[in-house]
């Protein structure tokens, strides 16, 4: 592994000063100072469409302690987006879950947080002290879940059709229940995780339930304001079902044909008449056979091939 220089060499005041330099200008919007600090880890590859968005939104919400990124050899600006910032970097080949290994073993405040390269954190900036003291005064908290919605502004393609539409009419939806994009976990609760390398996705459900079985904790979802781009989503059914059989076997196979496949096209037909658009149906469709197909033939389909973005 290879990791960049940091900017400034004295990691207790590293952020503080470059937050100065990148927003002198900057206004709190918080009901009670902040007085705890959290380490930031973000997993990136190819990320330099939404990178530096979602960097300059962590920096106005979150009091950061030290920023670390884990890198999948990008050849796009990634990495000189993240040196901007002040990041440690460190260099990975194997896969996503393998980086989140690695960034278990950097972060070292007693909260620290998982962020996405593509969520951007947006105004009003008045939860994370609410998040802290939740962790701090529930023994049994494990993590909070930050939960945002998609771009609501894109409708160019089936699937932000099919989701803005079932957002809307079924607001519970947009808690993902426990994912790893925005999310402020306590290290004691991952102490002694082990995340096997060969999973590139499901790792943040394989953190869930070592959690939850392991560690007998909880976690929550909180909402607040910001977007999650989520681009990859349409495409990397094959991907997420494949991860999910290496993760649970054939165990939850019938529970999950009978849930998503086989009612996919039933889902569909809502916002399909909603927006006048038979696309969606077809996509639905297609998108949960290849779920079927990677959930079949997992070797073939748990790497997520991502090519530089524009």
């Amino acid at each position: 592994m290879s990791r960049t220089a940091c900017f400034f060499q004295d990691s207790g005041r590293r952020h503080g000063n470059l937050k100065k330099l990148l927003y002198p200008n900057r206004r709190r919007h918080y009901d009670v100072p902040m007085t705890v600090a959290v380490d930031v880890a973000v997993m990136t590859y190819n990320s330099e469409r939404y990178l530096a968005r979602a960097l300059r939104g962590l920096f106005n919400a979150v009091e950061v302690n030290d920023l670390y990124g884990v890198d999948h050899n990008s050849t796009d600006a990634t990495r000189a987006i993240l040196d901007s910032f002040g990041a440690e970097v460190v260099t990975e080949n194997v896969g996503l879950g393998y980086a989140r290994q690695v960034a278990l073993g950097l972060v070292q405040t007693p909260i620290f947080m998982f962020l996405d390269s593509d969520i951007v954190f947006s105004e009003p900036y008045d939860w994370y002290a609410r998040v802290i003291d939740l962790l701090n005064g529930d023994a049994g908290l494990a993590a909070v879940v930050m939960c945002l919605p998609l771009d609501p502004n894109d409708l160019t393609n089936e699937y932000q059709q099919y989701t803005q539409f079932w957002n809307k009419r079924q607001p519970w939806t947009v808690n993902w229940g426990f994912t790893t994009g925005s999310t402020f976990i306590k290290r004691e609760a991952v102490r002694g995780l082990k995340i096997p390398p060969l999973l590139d996705a499901r790792e943040d459900r394989y953190m869930e339930l070592y959690i939850r079985n392991k560690r007998h904790m909880r976690f929550i979802n909180l909402q607040c304001c910001g977007t999650h781009f989520f681009d990859y989503r349409r495409d990397k059914g094959a991907w997420c079902a494949a991860n999910e059989r290496l993760l649970t076997g054939l165990h939850y196979f019938g529970y999950n044909f009978l849930r998503h496949v086989a009612t996919a096209p039933l889902k569909a037909i809502p916002p399909m008449f909603h927006f006048r658009n038979p696309k969606i149906l077809a996509w639905n469709t297609r998108y949960w056979c290849n779920y079927l197909e990677g959930y079949l033939r997992p070797e073939k389909y748990r790497k997520l091939v991502r090519c530089p973005t524009g």
